[in-house]
């Protein structure tokens, strides 16, 4: 074996070891392709170097400067999936009209005020106290 020969042997071996091993092209479908590398579909996406905001308002105005939030809203109700287009419906009536106060009924049985009765012993600092007057 010539010393060019075993150079490249060695750097395939190398190059083999620090990955994937690369396609033909036109080997396989694209969408095979995609499910044999998971991290195809993530490559779009990239971390942005602006912080976020540690305000929930801020970052949601921020968003709105850039999309139409009514419109969004909208589409949703529009959309197939009942589950969600429910709780956008909840949320813009909550929105709206603010929550509903939560109604407790506070009426004994004959309708007359609940009687609280606190059978709680006092500490014993305060029924020495009681003792001594």
């Amino acid at each position: 074996m010539t010393e060019q020969h075993s150079k490249r042997r060695a750097g395939n071996k190398a190059s083999s070891a620090s990955g994937p091993p690369r396609r033909m092209a036109g080997s396989g479908s694209r969408a095979a392709r995609r499910r044999a590398d998971p991290s195809a579909g993530k490559r779009g996406l990239r971390a942005s170097k602006k912080k976020l905001p540690a305000d929930p308002k801020a970052l949601a105005q921020g968003v709105f400067a850039h999309v139409d939030p009514e419109g969004i809203a909208v589409g949703v109700l529009k959309g197939d999936d009942e589950r969600l287009k429910l709780r956008v419906w909840e949320l813009l009536l909550a929105y709206a009209y603010g929550k509903p106060a939560q109604y407790v009924e506070a009426t004994g049985p004959e309708g007359g005020p609940i009687r609280m009765v606190w059978d709680i012993p006092a500490p014993e600092r305060e029924r020495a106290e009681e003792d001594k007057s």
